[in-house]
């Protein structure tokens, strides 16, 4: 906490200081008895200058946070341009539903709740496809910290579905909060300025993602041959975004690119070309021997929610990685269930080898079959993209401060 500036003095103090510049400016007075004229006079003027000091140190509270409180913090954030205080919200999180084919949950009526009691509703209905999983995203019905529960907490939806098998969330939920009290509002304040401090990409990034919540991630692609700058499009889902989606976001969100990219006045067309991202497919087969008496659709399931965790769009950079052929056989070694899985039978794009994904792509997981020792088929899915990516982790001081407009 920093200190005040200004110092408040105590009335005897006040007077002392009044009488000591009173007699060094007149040889016509040398003292101040107790209840004179000129005492009193003292103690006149030492109230005043007390009173004085208090609207100063008053104007100083507006002028550093460290000093404020209350209303006096908030009239700190206006005057900053700093979002509001922060009020009671819900947290939200990813829950990943396992059930049979053609199973759907829907939003409003189906919710789920965990060892803590908070309750979550889905964002929106999903149904479950051939890949026997998905993850979906639900919010609390309730606010505050509290909400905030635990991974691996909310196993029970309510009422059941004919074909489900188990839910749960993989991740903490997060965003809840109780009123924003005032230490972390002055702290958000204080870092007011940092919250502008954002590459071009990551800002732009966080004006997409306000703007269409399906974006994942945006990647920057250089010139094409106009001079525009290329920026491509990952999504959550990983559904292709269409050209109206594409043209919503530039109108929307244009407006929030560098000077070398946003529309130039009296202009129709941007410096910036969006686009959707191409992908490097993965294929995958391999044999595995199962554990006795264990689910080979559980083993499927888990075994490629964790190979679409390890090329999550969000970490994975062609620049740097390389999908290398032993971490993926290391996954399907040591995810439960498997009790052997032999090396000479795991192939990837049809050998043993590591994948160099193009600077222009991402990986993405295609063709997965899986045999048994003895090269039958156990289950074979190909051709089925996966849909497992977490959304982006969205910058809320940011969006509620700098992109308070969209």
């Amino acid at each position: 906490m920093a200190e005040r500036i200004t110092q408040f003095t105590g009335k005897e103090e006040g007077k002392n200081l009044f009488l000591e510049a009173l007699f060094s400016h007149t040889n016509k007075l040398t003292k101040a008895s107790d209840n004179s004229v000129t005492s009193a006079i003292g103690y006149g003027v030492s109230t005043i200058f007390q009173k004085s000091l208090a609207e100063i140190a008053a104007v100083e509270s507006y002028l550093n946070p460290d000093l404020a409180s209350g209303t006096q913090l908030d009239q700190v954030a206006e005057d900053r341009g700093v979002g509001a205080r922060f009020s009671f919200s819900g947290s939200s999180t990813w829950i990943r539903l396992e059930a049979d084919e053609n199973t759907t949950y829907t939003s409003g009526t189906h919710t789920f709740v965990g060892n803590d009691g908070i309750i979550f509703d889905l964002d929106s209905s999903i149904t479950i496809t051939s890949l026997g999983f998905a993850y979906a995203k639900v919010s609390s019905a309730t606010s505050g910290l509290n909400t905030n529960v635990s991974a691996l907490t909310l196993n029970t939806v309510a009422p059941v579905p004919f074909g489900h098998i188990r839910c749960t969330n993989e991740y903490r939920a997060i965003g809840g909060r109780d009123n924003e009290g005032d230490d972390l509002f002055r702290k958000r304040i204080k870092e007011g300025v940092n919250i502008l401090a954002k590459g071009t990409i990551s800002a732009l990034e966080q004006a997409f993602i306000k703007t269409n919540n399906n974006v994942l991630k945006i990647f920057n692609h250089g010139l094409d041959q106009s001079g525009n700058i290329k920026i491509a499009i990952a999504s959550q889902n990983g559904v292709d975004l269409s050209a109206n989606e594409l043209n919503a976001l530039l109108v929307t969100a244009g407006k929030f690119a560098s000077l070398t990219e946003i529309r130039p006045y009296g202009n129709t067309t941007y410096g910036i070309v969006l686009s959707n991202i191409e992908y490097e497919t993965i294929d995958i087969n391999f044999r595995v021997a199962l554990e006795t008496g264990y689910n080979p659709d559980t083993y499927r399931i888990d075994v490629q929610a964790r190979i679409a965790k390890y090329l999550d769009f969000r970490f994975f950079d062609p620049k740097k990685n390389l999908v290398e052929w032993d971490d993926l056989l290391s996954i399907a070694k040591n995810t439960k269930g498997a009790s052997y899985v032999p090396d000479q039978y795991f192939f990837v794009n049809s050998g043993r080898v590591d994948v160099r994904v193009s600077i222009s792509k991402l990986p993405r997981a295609r063709g997965f079959a899986i045999f048994d020792i003895d090269g039958v088929v156990i289950q074979s899915f190909t051709g089925t993209l996966s849909p497992v990516f977490y959304p982006n982790q969205t910058d809320l001081n940011y969006q509620l401060t700098a992109l308070k407009t969209l």
